[in-house]
């Protein structure tokens, strides 16, 4: 019986680690320009990762520039008014609990032309998160940065399905670049504590 128990906390620790270490990293562009660690989302195109689909939709298609660095050398990009999506797969598929989301974007003519992004419920188009505001220090000034333009928190009901939107501000007559989109499974503080503390009392009842 202690044995059972003790294969029971084991798997218990294991599966709290896998669920934290979930991360879907997507650079938006072609394979052959793809950030170490990046899984390419193709413009206007989708992809599956973990069984989940990811589709990038936008207004105008993106075009490859001089950048050297591969995490920004290909994008969608935006004109004027104009919105990019990356969709999160389909209602429940992803798990309910807390989300960060990373967006790496470039605008050449930041802060006088900016962009708005957050994320929204595809199912009932409610708007979940909005007006974050940009890193200044990230690729939005400097397109080598590997720092993300915008970080954000959100959390998913286990049910809906998800976007994120990227609209770029009129004004400064610049286009916005949409580089990439990191997602990350963010595990509530203290659940798995919780949960081995609970098997390690069951341990030691069963010893006494």
């Amino acid at each position: 019986m202690k044995r059972l128990i003790t294969t029971a906390l084991i798997v218990t620790l294991s599966a709290g680690a896998a669920q934290s270490a979930t991360i879907f990293s997507l650079d938006i562009g072609g394979t052959d320009d793809l950030e170490s660690g990046f899984t390419a989302l193709p413009v206007d195109g989708s992809v599956t990762v973990a069984g989940i689909e990811f589709t990038q939709s936008v207004g105008s298609n993106g075009f490859r520039s001089n950048d050297p660095s591969t995490l920004t050398k290909d994008f969608a990009q935006a004109n004027s008014g104009e919105t990019m999506t990356v969709a999160f797969g389909g209602a429940g598929d992803l798990a309910a609990g807390l989300w960060q989301v990373e967006i790496w974007s470039y605008d050449y003519n930041f802060p006088a032309d900016s962009f708005n992004t957050g994320i929204v419920d595809d199912g009932t188009s409610t708007t979940l998160v909005t007006g974050v505001t940009p890193n200044p220090t990230s690729t939005l000034v400097a397109s080598t940065d590997r720092l993300p333009a915008v970080s954000f928190e959100f959390t998913s009901d286990g049910t809906s399905a998800y976007s994120v939107f990227l609209v770029d501000e009129p004004g400064g007559g610049t286009r916005t670049r949409l580089n990439a989109v990191r997602l990350t499974f963010v595990p509530e503080p203290g659940s798995l504590a919780m949960l081995s503390a609970g098997a390690l009392c069951m341990l030691r009842r069963r010893r006494n």
